[in-house]
């Protein structure tokens, strides 16, 4: 009988130790697969930050110039107040600069801890809904969605949650 259970705890090693490495395998690929899905996001997220500080220094620019010619209607003579959405606009400037530019970098600067995250989401958000508000009441909504939409394309679509994203737009 020894000769029988020898092969057996044999068999059971060979089991385990095929198991043991089945699992590092998985994890080692769900390692990767994480990797890769908080770059594209992070890539996505920052690729239209950056896209609405251009446009908000472009309507910055816009209001400006506006208010010093006097101007307070726009080219199809509905009244503008741009006063007040150039302040809106300054103080979302400064929302990014603070947050994502924090060092007065060209660069966006960047961690991935849980409450960077966090807020690095919760001000994108508040950014992007503060940044189309202003587009839609000096009447530019259209030129906020161009570019919303193609820095979709350019990047993918979003995951709607960092498990279960889009399977078709992880690269």
């Amino acid at each position: 009988m020894d000769f029988f259970d020898d092969l057996l705890t044999l068999e059971d090693a060979a089991y385990n130790r095929g198991v043991t490495e089945a699992e590092g395998e998985i994890n080692k690929q769900s390692q990767k697969d994480g990797k890769i899905l908080g770059i594209q996001t992070g890539y996505q997220k920052f690729a239209l930050i950056g896209a609405i500080r251009a446009l908000i220094e472009e309507l910055i620019i816009m209001c400006q110039n506006n208010i010093n010619a006097d101007i307070s209607k726009d080219k199809n003579g509905k009244n503008r107040n741009y006063p007040k959405q150039l302040k809106n606009l300054t103080e979302t400037l400064s929302i990014i600069n603070n947050i994502f530019y924090p060092s007065n970098s060209k660069f966006i600067e960047v961690s991935n801890g849980e409450e960077n995250v966090e807020l690095y989401d919760r001000t994108a958000r508040q950014v992007k809904t503060k940044t189309k508000t202003v587009c839609a009441q000096l009447g530019l909504l259209n030129v906020y969605n161009a570019i919303d939409e193609s820095c979709q394309k350019i990047t993918g679509q979003l995951p709607e949650n960092q498990i279960n994203g889009v399977s078709d737009d992880i690269w």
